[in-house]
């Protein structure tokens, strides 16, 4: 026997009263905060993931189709990617909108540049391309 404003979903607190409620190992959930014990819920969609096999990034569960680059959808599983407002984006999509140069010195047979942007600073060694390779994280990553 509960007092109604008593019976309350162990996850997020919410009054249970005339909802559909779950009991699970001794305590009481809505059923979204059941259907979070049982699948892991998608960081992209918030939809539950009901697929076997899911991509995990960031301390997140993610659909394969939505661990992507938030400005231009590339699929990031298996690539590089960074991070910007708890979204992620591909390098190249990094670069274009939220590096900025803020210094440049000349080594002897190549060029170092320092981009400003989060972290701080990234070191980039100039070959080919303007980013061709990012030497903080090791990686050639370019899909264009």
């Amino acid at each position: 026997m509960w007092h109604p404003n008593c019976f309350r979903c162990a996850q997020c607190d919410q009054l249970l009263v005339d909802m559909l409620y779950f009991h699970y190992q001794g305590k009481y959930y809505c059923g979204r905060h059941f259907a979070d014990q049982q699948y892991p819920r998608c960081a992209g969609c918030d939809e539950l993931i009901f697929a076997r096999e899911y991509t995990f990034a960031e301390e997140k569960s993610w659909h394969f189709d939505h661990f992507a680059c938030l400005k231009c959808d590339f699929r990031l599983g298996g690539h590089r990617y960074m991070m910007k407002n708890d979204h992620p984006h591909c390098i190249d999509c990094y670069m274009k909108h939220f590096a900025r140069l803020s210094g440049m010195r000349y080594g002897p047979d190549r060029e170092e540049v320092y981009l400003q942007g989060s972290p701080p600073f990234l070191f980039v060694t100039m070959q080919s391309e303007f980013y061709e390779q990012i030497i903080a994280f090791g990686a050639t990553h370019t899909h264009k």
